[in-house]
């Protein structure tokens, strides 16, 4: 059922209903213990996934994916986590705790992180404005950089971005981190840098 919600977004769309449908049947084995088990982590991110791309709103399926996703985290990959969290981020329904709990996973291992994944976390967290990522009011650019008022999930990040790997990557990447750095305020204010 994964593979065939993420076939129908990838398409760009089904049939009138046919989402609807989907979000009813996956949510009913989402809410389900041993319905839920029969998802995959990467089931799990496809199914997040193709809500989001399709811009179809279902509330009730991402409330159920994010209590199933949060309770089985440690099974994801990177990929399925930065695809999660940007999922939810495109899709507006809130979920503080899953968000809360992917911050606390990706922050010790971003160094591993690709390109898009640092780029997909950073712009999913500065979406939903979420504290890991949101800059003090006052905070000037100096003094992020010197590590007052700074955000962790946003200092993480910077310091990723050594010449090396900033020239891996894209500039769809890059862009999502400028908007993302811009979202966040760290470009705003007395010494804010070009």
């Amino acid at each position: 059922i994964s593979n065939i919600t993420w076939a129908f977004a990838r398409a760009g769309g089904a049939p009138g209903g046919v989402f609807a449908a989907l979000a009813l049947a996956i949510t009913s084995r989402l809410r389900d213990a041993g319905g839920a088990r029969e998802f995959t982590p990467q089931g799990l991110g496809n199914i997040a996934w193709a809500f989001a791309a399709a811009g179809h709103w279902a509330p009730p399926l991402f409330d159920a994916l994010a209590e199933v996703v949060t309770d089985r985290l440690p099974e994801l990959n990177e990929q399925e986590l930065t695809n999660v969290a940007w999922s939810f981020a495109t899709s507006g329904c809130p979920a503080p705790r899953l968000l809360d709990a992917i911050f606390a996973r990706a922050i010790g291992s971003l160094d591993s992180y690709s390109p898009q994944g640092i780029a997909n976390l950073s712009w999913a967290f500065a979406k939903v404005g979420h504290p890991a990522w949101t800059v003090e009011p006052n905070g000037t650019y100096p003094a992020i950089l010197a590590g007052q008022c700074a955000p962790p999930l946003l200092m993480a990040v910077r310091a990723q971005l050594d010449p090396r790997k900033a020239a891996s990557f894209k500039l769809v990447e890059l862009s999502a981190l400028a908007w993302a750095f811009g979202i966040a305020g760290a470009c705003q204010g007395e010494g804010a840098e070009p």
